[in-house]
């Protein structure tokens, strides 16, 4: 794995990147409030097969720079659009937050966009929507409890991925979730109308979902905007949560990218 930065128009973004440099891209696309990091048990296999796999940070997200206030989730379309560079077109796979970000490559930019693999699309409630756009009012925390607040959410976080938050899994999403300076980003997701944009996709789509994830019915729901699209659902928790299944994430991708 190498690291390093790219320097975009909203400020650096810092990516990890594996496999050869003249490979076809494949850039990943994480959940929030996680990182790039997440990938780094199912990347090594992707590079494996010939693919150049690039893992950003978003903006605001692991080391990449703060986002701007008044943000769109375009804006961090258009930032990795830039990471892509001349080396696109790419496959992109985003989860989560990361699906919509995505889509919105793929709507924006067609043409540095080849394929999309989404893991989790997420599709909101009138009343989560509500929910979700009523943080931007949220500061950094006061009061008591802080001394375990980190730990506290990054431990029901994985609880809601359907992962057991045993302290080996938790330590990485707390240096995550310290990283975001406590800056939500649940208005910007409130913001983006999932099934309105997804329906607008041309591209070739996986659709991908695990009965474990608190966005398990979004497959099905994906599935009925998108009904050319291939899908994969797996059992449990999704499986790029740990690095021992890795290759059960990696073969259905795999298999995708094969027949591009």
């Amino acid at each position: 794995m190498k690291m390093g930065y790219v320097m975009t128009g909203a400020g650096q973004v810092h990516v990890r990147e594996w496999g050869r440099a003249g490979g076809p891209l494949l850039m990943l696309v994480h959940w929030t409030p996680l990182s790039g990091r997440m990938f780094e048990g199912v990347a090594p296999l992707l590079a494996a097969a010939g693919w150049r796999v690039m893992a950003p940070d978003l903006l605001g997200y692991g080391r990449s720079a703060a986002r701007g206030r008044d943000w769109e989730m375009a804006d961090w379309a258009e930032a990795l659009v830039t990471v892509i560079g001349e080396a696109g077109p790419a496959v992109v796979m985003g989860g989560h937050l990361g699906a919509s970000v995505a889509v919105e490559m793929a709507l924006g930019w067609p043409g540095r966009v080849r394929a999309l693999v989404l893991d989790g699309a997420p599709f909101l409630t009138p009343e989560l929507r509500a929910a979700l756009a009523g943080l931007s009012a949220m500061g950094r925390p006061t009061g008591e409890g802080l001394e375990r607040l980190a730990w506290d959410r990054a431990a029901g976080l994985l609880r809601e991925y359907g992962v057991e938050p045993l302290p080996e899994r938790v330590w990485p999403v707390m240096i995550d979730y310290l990283e975001t300076d406590f800056v939500s980003s649940s208005p910007v997701l409130a913001g983006h109308d999932m099934p309105a944009r997804l329906a607008k996709l041309t591209h070739k789509v996986l659709l991908l979902g695990a009965d474990g994830d608190s966005l398990a019915a979004s497959l099905d729901t994906a599935r009925a905007i998108l009904p050319g699209a291939a899908w994969h659902r797996f059992a449990g928790a999704d499986p790029v949560h740990f690095a021992e299944r890795a290759a059960e994430f990696a073969a259905p991708v795999l298999a995708f990218l094969e027949d591009l």
